[in-house]
């Protein structure tokens, strides 16, 4: 297990105020990777349909 820090206090004067600690480079990673397995799913549906159109075709020419 790992931890890290998730905000700070900061502190001006009189005033308290708590600020999350937001690591943009892990948020970037994330949505790369998310991005990735999208187009991923996208081509192989792409792939299974165009599939299945050719199979399709084949059927119905070899019906005629």
């Amino acid at each position: 297990m790992s931890g890290g820090p998730v905000g700070a206090f900061v502190i001006k004067g009189d005033e308290v105020k708590w600020v999350p600690a937001v690591d943009v480079n892990r948020l970037m990673l994330g949505f790369q990777i998310a991005i990735v397995v999208f187009f991923l799913v996208m081509r192989s549906m792409a792939k299974t349909r165009a599939k299945s159109r050719l199979e399709l075709a084949k059927a119905a020419n070899a019906a005629r």
